[in-house]
């Protein structure tokens, strides 16, 4: 979970930093026809959704380790 987790904010992080540089890959595009902010919307909503999914798996682990030894 946890690395699901900070492949999902990469890639809203990535998306982000396109946006910057006035890039917005062709599979991005439908998020546009909405108008900005729904895009940035989406965007930060992912972001945020892989940094609980992160913290979780992480917390996890943190437990799992405790339980085994």
């Amino acid at each position: 979970m946890k690395s699901i987790g900070l492949g999902l904010m990469g890639i809203a992080a990535l998306a982000m930093v396109l946006y910057f540089i006035d890039y917005v890959p062709t599979y991005l595009e439908w998020i546009y026809k909405w108008g900005n902010g729904v895009a940035w919307g989406l965007m930060v909503g992912i972001f945020a959704l892989g940094g609980v999914l992160a913290y979780l798996g992480m917390k996890s682990e943190k437990t799992d380790k405790q339980s085994q030894g």
